[in-house]
């Protein structure tokens, strides 16, 4: 999309707070610890680590939340200038993509829905 000159937007960028919850959660919790950062903090420079350069809608609904969140950007200029994190935050990524047919299939079973 970006490539044809279209705008990159990430709606759910911590997956409605499943990603401080699922699967993901201990893989997440231990490389924030690593890097010292909020996992939020960490799944959202993520995002922003893309080459497709995402803007990302994070659900942040408190102060704290906005604050802990926005340390993202902070993080990803610290993660692009070492290579050792980068390499780090990619296994990362390895290790707990989800296809979109799971990523649906769950977000679908929400009682929101």
């Amino acid at each position: 999309a970006r490539e044809s000159g279209l705008q990159v937007i990430v709606k759910e960028g911590m997956a409605n707070g499943r990603l401080l919850k699922g699967k993901a959660s201990q893989p997440l919790r231990k490389l924030a610890d690593q890097l010292a950062c909020s996992p939020d903090a960490l799944a959202l420079a993520c995002i922003l680590l893309q080459p497709f350069q995402p803007l990302v809608l994070s659900g942040a609904a408190t102060p704290e939340q906005i604050k802990s969140n926005f340390e993202a950007v902070k993080l990803c200029a610290s993660i692009q200038s070492d290579p050792s994190k980068m390499s780090l935050v990619e296994s990362l990524m390895k290790e707990v993509r989800m296809s979109p047919e799971e990523y649906w299939s769950e977000r679908s079973q929400m009682s929101w829905n």
